[in-house]
């Protein structure tokens, strides 16, 4: 386990297919195993059963890049 800002992180993931989806969340695309609407915003579900929250304001840009599905 690292502990470093998450902005660092997600640059230490350049090449991979993923997104933040919410303040303290990045998520693979490729773990993506479903999307539930919840309220005005989503919860995604990945491979391993965590269920991980969509911030409402990263909705649309999430649907654009293809992690949600169009409303």
């Amino acid at each position: 386990m690292l502990l470093m800002r998450l902005r660092d992180a997600i640059a230490e993931m350049e090449g991979v297919a993923g997104a933040q989806v919410h303040r303290s969340w990045w998520i693979a695309h490729r773990a993506i195993l479903r999307c539930d609407p919840a309220g005005r915003s989503w919860l995604i579900t990945l491979d391993g059963g965590l269920s991980v929250p969509v911030a409402r304001d990263s909705v649309a840009r999430l649907q654009r890049a293809g992690f949600l599905p169009a409303s």
